[in-house]
C-alpha cells in the first residue's frame, strides 16, 4: 500500500478559508494573503476600507458607424474604484504563514465616533441646569447614553 500527499500551493488555513474568526458585532474583519506579510496586512486594510465607503467611476464609450454596405460598433468600457476612508485604531485579529504565503485577518471597530467617545469615558456624575443645551440633540443623545447630563459650559463671544 502506497500513500502519498500532494502540495497545494492553493490551500490556506481553515480560519482563512471559513473566514468566521470571533470579533464583536461593530467589528469590520478584512482578510487577506500575499507573499509578503506588509502586503498582506494593507489588502486587509483595503478590503475594509471597500465595506465601508467605495467611490466607483465609469466610463463607456460606444462609436457606431455604417453606410449602405456595412455596420460597425466599437464599444468599450473602464471602471476605477477607490475610498478615501481614514482607519483608525485597526488590529491584526490573526496572522500564518503556509507555504510561503502570509494569511492575514484585520478587524476595524466600526462605531459612531460619539459611541467610541461615551465607550472611552465615564463621567462624573454632576449637576447640570442649562436650558438651551439640555434642548439640544447632542445632549439629548449624552443623556441616553449616560443617564444623566454631563458637566458642561457654553463660551460666547460676541
Amino acid at each position: 500500500l502506497f500513500t502519498g500527499c500532494i502540495v497545494n500551493s492553493s490551500l490556506s488555513p481553515v480560519w482563512f478559508s471559513l473566514k468566521n474568526l470571533q470579533h464583536t458585532k461593530n467589528e469590520i474583519i478584512g482578510y487577506a494573503k500575499a507573499e509578503e506579510l506588509t502586503v498582506a496586512k494593507q489588502i486587509a486594510m483595503r478590503n475594509i476600507a471597500e465595506m465601508l465607503q467605495v467611490d466607483v467611476t465609469s466610463i463607456f464609450d460606444m462609436e457606431t458607424k455604417s453606410s449602405k454596405d456595412s455596420y460597425n460598433r466599437r464599444s468599450s468600457s473602464k471602471i476605477n474604484t477607490s475610498s478615501r476612508v481614514r482607519l483608525n485604531d485597526l488590529r491584526v485579529i490573526k496572522v500564518e504563514k503556509l507555504n510561503n504565503m502570509w494569511f492575514v485577518a484585520v478587524a476595524y471597530n466600526n462605531l459612531s465616533l460619539f459611541q467610541k467617545i461615551v465607550n472611552s469615558i465615564q463621567p462624573k456624575r454632576e449637576s447640570f441646569t442649562n436650558p438651551y443645551l439640555k434642548q439640544t440633540r447632542l445632549f439629548q443623545a449624552l443623556k441616553e447614553q449616560f443617564g444623566f447630563y454631563p458637566k458642561a459650559k457654553i463660551y460666547a463671544q460676541n
